[in-house]
């Protein structure tokens, strides 16, 4: 049992820590690529309001000499043709007119599009803005895609999950202890009427006691057996004796001898009956006929019996809310096996609804965490996001069988005291970063149109 509950908490641990990871490098991509794409729309909004490239002259650009090398400027005329270039000479460039970035700035008035090589693991990202003068100007930048990224993360990465890894081996040992010692305690103390540690452990409990008692019954019933035997094996060896003795000392007549000796006969018959059946009692008793026992886990087999069946009988539509059969005996109906029970009220469609539902819980956390300018809120939010989307998953599939029992509730919907407190307190914490990243976008576009509107 402590190698199991070792076990299952160290494997959610590594495999929280793991996804953790992976995500969180998806996510610190996605901002930094939002960033840059922010600042390229920066970079054209400040070269169209320079003047530059709306005046009288279309060459006004040549002109001026950009001293920055890390973005590219390209002024394209209407049709295409190259304008101005800040790294290579304009008239050496061929038409711009397919490229996708200046169809969707002639269409939209704003484009952009990102190229990625494969062989330099690169990445250009490129913004093109139309201009009053219904020219473009195009701005790019080239960064290390997301391949370079993570392999620039890596090492660090690693180390941090070695470290989570080690300190999730040592709580999970610590834990494991903390969970068996009172089951340990209340097992040395068996018979005495303390009560289990936990409420789960009650009918178990019961059932141990139960049988405690009624082996200490038969103990009883088997030493009231041998005294009843041994007197019962003395009173017919006793008359035997008694009569071989009177016949002996010659104290019987021919006529008590035939008598005494009929009732010697009487008796050993009645010992020898005797005997035969205390040798068949120790049959029954003997062990090395039965078949060899097995150690099978009642509580953990039963729970995930009652799971399948709930979900087995279930079928598309379900029973009906309310009219679940199961929950009478899975001990963990409201808490650890709910998704059992869900499906088994609602169905498949019911199922699909409930994960669809975390599902959208972690898109709108990630649609959260691009809107932040900072990183420390947007990794808060969907870690937190990620807590609870991963506890989820790893209930929903104990529920169908794919994990061990590893007594996870499923955040917002399980019964449950400090596990519900705690799910409020992260919704919580996501909103407020939520409400906090919506009020400076809102104050950034007011600053920008104020600044326009001045301009």
């Amino acid at each position: 049992m402590k190698k199991k509950i070792n076990a299952s908490l160290l494997l959610i641990s590594i495999i929280a820590i793991i996804l953790t990871g992976l995500l969180g490098t998806i996510v610190t991509y996605q901002l930094f690529q939002s960033q840059l794409e922010a600042d390229l729309a920066s970079d054209a909004d400040i070269l169209r309001d320079s003047g530059l490239f709306d005046g009288p002259s279309k060459s006004s650009a040549a002109r001026f000499s950009f001293g920055s090398d890390e973005i590219r400027i390209t002024w394209i005329d209407k049709d295409g043709t190259v304008l101005y270039d800040n790294r290579t000479d304009a008239s050496e460039l061929p038409s711009h007119a397919n490229r996708p970035e200046f169809r969707e700035a002639l269409e939209k008035g704003s484009g952009t599009t990102v190229r990625r090589s494969d062989t330099l693991n690169k990445s250009t990202f490129y913004y093109a803005l139309l201009l009053p003068n219904q020219t473009v100007i195009r701005v790019a930048k080239v960064k290390s895609n997301m391949l370079s990224l993570f392999e620039a993360f890596l090492p660090g990465l690693l180390a941090i999950i070695a470290l989570a890894i080690l300190f999730s081996i040592a709580l999970a040992h610590f834990l494991t202890k903390s969970l068996v010692s009172p089951i340990d305690t209340m097992a040395e103390n068996i018979g005495s009427s303390m009560e289990p540690p936990y409420p789960e452990l009650v009918p178990f409990a019961n059932k141990i006691r139960a049988q405690h008692e009624d082996i200490l019954k038969s103990a009883k019933m088997r030493q009231d057996f041998t005294a009843n035997v041994s007197h019962e094996l003395k009173t017919p060896l006793t008359a035997i004796s008694g009569y071989a003795e009177l016949i002996e000392n010659g104290m019987a007549s021919g006529s008590d001898v035939t008598r005494f000796a009929g009732e010697i006969q009487s008796n050993a018959r009645r010992l020898l009956s005797l005997i035969n059946d205390i040798i068949k009692l120790s049959q029954l008793d003997n062990f090395e006929d039965r078949q060899p026992f097995e150690k099978v886990d009642l509580d953990k087999g039963a729970q995930e019996a009652h799971a399948k069946i709930a979900i087995a009988t279930s079928n598309i539509v379900g029973r009906g809310p309310g009219n679940s059969v199961q929950r009478d005996f899975l001990a963990q109906a409201f808490s650890d096996f709910i998704y059992a029970i869900i499906i088994e009220e609602t169905g498949i469609e019911g199922a699909f609804v409930v994960a669809m539902l975390y599902i959208i819980l972690l898109f709108r956390t990630g649609r959260i965490a691009n809107r932040c300018e900072n990183n420390y809120p947007a990794f808060l939010a969907m870690g937190l996001a990620l807590l609870l989307v991963v506890q989820a998953l790893f209930n929903m599939c104990v529920a169908v069988g794919l994990v061990p029992v590893t007594g996870q509730p499923l955040p917002l919907i399980s019964k449950g005291g400090t596990s519900t407190i705690v799910n409020c307190v992260y919704i919580g914490i996501i909103l407020s970063v939520s409400r906090t990243a919506k009020k400076v976008k809102d104050d950034t576009t007011n600053k920008r149109t104020v600044a326009t509107a001045t301009a």
